[in-house]
């Protein structure tokens, strides 16, 4: 166990100074873009536009990206709950106390039926969302669309639930599109630098900053502007509709309407079909905007940097937390709190594979006397009683020099690592039988309890860890065909 810990804890230190070199070299590439962009700071519109965009655009992934790994977090928790019930897992997640920005959470089975307010089953069936996400094996992601619920613009997004492989259903989480909106605003030139989602199909787009306030959340559709457009020498609206279709790199479009020259770009929304983050900028004010973008972009920067180290770290520590949370269910006996026999396979594979660990190790068999006698007279509850009551005590004699394990109904294994003199493993195994005819279970009725013991030397009597259990066990079946309530040491019977 001690070693265990230390491999845990020198794990830790790992993790922690690949976090710090990271951030360390985050920072430095922070720090040189800041030298780069001061030379570059007077370079043409185009250039300084694609930078706006980009952060704008990268701020927007990466909330998606949060909230999509939130909601796949919730899914890979629900995979692996055991006799999962989707419904009484919707009302749970009603009364979970949590904070984040979420509108409403639901579930889907696989066969269609929808856990989820009735307002949101109407939209998802009016659109179709449930029958797409069901259809779906990977995170779905839907376009924005007005609620019934709230009477605002959402998203909904969709993990699917597999339990053994197979699909049983997607869990759901509406986030307000407000989240988005306000992502793909700026403060830096606010009434000049102009922010949209735009689906690059239809050309419908939602307005997240205008030069008029009021104007934010609002639909529109980019042709009933294009009359008025008047495109630069060298560009094409249409072509630039084609490349956004194409998701090409060739992403800007200069032109003038009712006299003022903008300039506008585009960049795609990853885990959003067809979607993309459209900028205008006024030509006039690209002069001055990178000027004052370039400590926003740097505090953005490093903000993203830690968003994406505490993200990194939630996601490891769920993850660590869910395997310990497996580790131990699959691996401690439910009624005893002992090893159970996969587990103690294991921890024994792991020590003969040193053979300074394992030299002189002693292997010892415990079997209950008349145990089935007990259980046909008594009840199963009193056997669990006296098996409880046996654990308890196995634990306080040999824990401290060995590992202790239940392996069947009645049947105990013990491996002694830190002791091989046979006098001492005697005198324990006494002081054991003794405690043995003292146990009281609830009731307060004295249950004294037998046990017929069988033990093996690691090298002495075996050579391998197969060879040195076949042992144990034959010299357990000696002492239980020879009057049990006793020990023996595979050593005595061995010529026999």
């Amino acid at each position: 166990m001690k070693a265990e810990s230390k491999e845990s804890e020198n794990n830790a230190k790992r993790y922690m100074i690949y976090g710090c070199l990271y951030a360390a070299f985050c920072f430095i590439v922070i720090a040189v873009t800041f030298v780069i962009m001061n030379g570059l700071i007077e370079k043409n519109n185009v250039s300084q536009m694609n930078d706006t965009i980009g952060l704008l655009a990268e701020k927007v992934n990466v909330s998606f990206d949060m909230m999509t790994g939130y909601v796949k977090q919730e899914a890979d928790i629900l995979s692996v709950q055991e006799n999962l019930n989707l419904e009484n897992e919707y009302y749970m997640l009603q009364n979970f106390p949590d904070k984040k920005e979420y509108l409403s959470v639901g579930i889907i089975s696989s066969d269609g039926s929808l856990y989820c307010k009735e307002g949101e089953k109407i939209d998802l069936q009016k659109y179709e969302y449930d029958k797409m996400a069901v259809s779906n094996e990977d995170i779905y992601i839907t376009e924005p669309y007005l609620s019934s619920v709230t009477g605002s613009n959402v998203i909904t997004m969709f993990a699917p639930i597999y339990q053994e492989k197979q699909l049983v259903g997607n869990i759901y989480v509406t986030y307000p599109l407000e989240t988005v909106q306000n992502l793909a605003k700026t403060e830096v030139l606010k009434h000049e630098v102009e922010s949209y989602l735009m689906n690059g199909l239809s050309g419908n787009y939602i307005t997240c900053s205008n030069s008029e306030n009021h104007t934010s959340g609002v639909w529109g559709n980019i042709s009933l502007i294009k009359k008025d457009m008047t495109c630069s020498d060298g560009y094409d609206y249409n072509l630039w509709m084609e490349n956004m279709q194409n998701n090409s790199d060739n992403n800007i479009l200069c032109y003038s309407m009712k006299g003022v020259e903008y300039t506008q770009a585009y960049v795609k929304i990853n885990c959003m079909e067809n979607w993309f983050v459209v900028v205008r900028i006024p030509n006039a004010g690209l002069t001055n905007i990178m000027h004052k973008y370039l400590y926003c972009i740097g505090v953005c920067a490093a903000i993203l940097i830690a968003g994406t180290l505490l993200f990194a770290f939630m996601l490891y520590f769920n993850e660590y937390r869910q395997k310990k949370k497996i580790e131990v269910i699959s691996g401690v006996d439910p009624l005893t709190g002992l090893y159970n026999r996969r587990a103690f396979s294991e921890r024994l594979s792991k020590i003969f594979k040193n053979p300074f660990a394992s030299m002189g190790s002693i292997y010892v068999f415990v079997d209950i006397d008349f145990f089935k006698e007990v259980n046909d007279t008594y009840g199963h509850a009193v056997g669990d009683e006296i098996l409880r009551s046996v654990s308890d005590i196995l634990k306080e004699v040999f824990n401290e020099n060995g590992i202790v394990s239940r392996v069947g109904g009645d049947e105990f294994n013990i491996l002694l690592t830190n002791i091989n003199a046979v006098e001492k493993v005697e005198e324990m195994i006494k002081i054991f039988t003794d405690k043995l005819r003292n146990i009281h279970i609830s009731n307060g009725k004295h249950f004294p309890v037998q046990c017929s013991i069988g033990m093996a030397r690691y090298m002495k009597d075996a050579d391998s860890l197969a060879e040195l259990t076949e042992c144990a066990d034959k010299a357990l079946y000696y002492v239980k065909n020879n009057g049990k309530n006793s020990f023996c040491w595979y050593s005595d019977i061995k010529e026999q």
